[in-house]
């Protein structure tokens, strides 16, 4: 493994802000997907970013690789997009 982060606190923000683009964009939602599919919809992203923000759900995302014989994996320390 080469690096672990948890995304928990970037998922909260972000589920906030899906929330609130349902919200004012409700009749349009409900137009294209129906009304029980939206209030769905609405529901679970609203009771994610509350198990989010109270720490009862956690999303890590992890960086592994394969190493060689030798324990070489071939990457660079940096990422290489970067200067």
């Amino acid at each position: 493994m080469l690096h672990e982060e948890n995304f928990r606190h970037h998922y909260a923000m972000t589920l906030r802000d899906w929330c609130g683009n349902l919200v004012e964009h409700w009749d349009d939602a409900v137009a294209e997907v129906g009304l029980p599919t939206a209030k769905v919809w609405g529901l679970y992203m609203a009771a994610s970013r509350v198990a989010f923000e109270r720490n009862n759900l956690q999303l890590h995302h992890v960086l592994a690789t394969k190493v060689d014989p030798r324990g070489d994996d071939s990457l660079p320390l940096r990422p290489w997009w970067q200067p």
